[in-house]
């Protein structure tokens, strides 16, 4: 096996959200290969070109489970690539569930503070992308492969209202809704007249 693939590149060691994965590798000019999912058959055989010694074949159907997938050989004596495994994981629309400073939640009120962080879901082992607006802001976040929750600081923010939405690097790209909050320029206070 040389590699296994959804729409948005390798999954080898990773998860996807998507059912359908291409699984590429190599064998023998007019031979057959069987893909197999630990000891199980998956997919039907594999017929290799007679001008050619790599393959290419879709699995589709898939669950959501873990996969460790092996090219048998249908000709010689059966031998066995080494194994590429890869996790196929439910589609989680993400949500946003806080922003807060060092005070609490920020949702709908105003900060001075320019650091505040965010919390939310997701598909476990996926990627976010959190956006103000239309634009993106902070860096891509990867969800733990085994939660669905996440956590990301947003830093040098300045004065001027807020819309975050969480948007999903999986899938078909969903957005949450929005949580909006305000930050304002901290003022050191002044005494301006004693009477």
């Amino acid at each position: 096996l040389t590699d296994i693939t959804d729409s948005r590149g390798s999954v080898v060691g990773k998860a996807t959200v998507e059912t359908r994965v291409t699984v590429t590798g190599t064998g023998s000019s007019g031979q057959r290969i069987q893909l197999r999912d630990a000891e199980a058959n998956i997919g039907s055989p594999i017929d290799i070109p007679d001008s050619a010694t790599t393959w290419t074949a879709d699995l589709t159907g898939l669950t959501v489970k873990g996969y460790t997938i092996k090219a048998k050989a249908l000709y010689d004596n059966g031998q066995e690539s080494g194994p590429l495994a890869f996790s196929v994981t439910a589609s989680v629309t993400p949500t946003l569930t806080d922003i807060t400073d060092s005070q609490g939640s920020v949702v709908g009120k105003t900060t001075i503070e320019t650091r505040v962080t965010v919390t939310g879901t997701g598909s476990s082992g996926q990627g976010i992308q959190l956006r103000d607006a239309n634009a993106n802001i902070g860096s891509p976040i990867d969800i733990p492969a085994n939660a669905t929750t996440w956590t990301a600081n947003l830093t040098g923010l300045t004065p001027k209202g807020y819309s975050i939405k969480a948007k999903a690097l999986y899938g078909s790209g969903q957005e949450s809704g929005p949580l909006a909050f305000s930050v304002t320029a901290g003022v050191t206070p002044t005494i301006t007249d004693i009477t």
